[in-house]
């Protein structure tokens, strides 16, 4: 019998990631803060259930149905969910003003310099809607990071809240 899932408080996560990445706790810390200020009474952060690692995912209850946007663990990687954000069916007017905005999302997130899998173009494909990012390849990027997911959910709230008015 293998390892038992187990859920993983702020206190567990962090002790898990001092014993992996000590160097990026830092970051992690600006993050997890960040994710808190930012999500405040929308939603939040969920925690993680994994058997080795711990994760937390930063979702809003108003956004992308209360999905994941992105997930971070405590084994270095983060995760962009765009799997759950892009609109596959654009039959109407609001699936394409979500797709425009996850398009620029993804755009965003590419001219800040992650790895080569994330593009405007191809995040879409298969094998490539939730892409992994080393913390070597977002920690020294984090204000950029944290800039591009703080526009993405003010943008999905205003386009939101236009479609309640009409």
């Amino acid at each position: 019998m293998g390892a038992k899932r187990k859920l993983w408080n702020w206190n567990l996560f962090l002790e898990e990631a001092k014993e992996r990445i000590p160097e990026h706790i830092k970051t992690l810390e600006e993050i997890y803060k960040f994710s808190e200020e930012t999500i405040k009474g929308k939603g939040g952060l969920k925690r993680g259930t994994g058997k080795k690692y711990g994760s937390f995912k930063i979702y809003s209850n108003n956004l992308f149905d209360g999905k994941d946007i992105i997930s971070v663990n405590s084994d270095e990687h983060l995760t962009i969910n765009f799997a759950y954000s892009y609109q596959q069916e654009l039959s109407d007017e609001n699936s394409k003003k979500i797709a425009e905005i996850v398009d620029k999302f993804a755009e965003q997130l590419y001219n800040a310099g992650p790895p080569r899998e994330i593009s405007h173009e191809n995040y879409k494909e298969a094998g490539k809607q939730y892409p992994t990012i080393r913390a070597t390849q977002w920690a020294n990027k984090i204000n950029e990071l944290k800039e591009i997911l703080k526009e993405l959910i003010s943008s999905m709230e205003n386009s939101t809240a236009a479609n309640i008015q009409q």
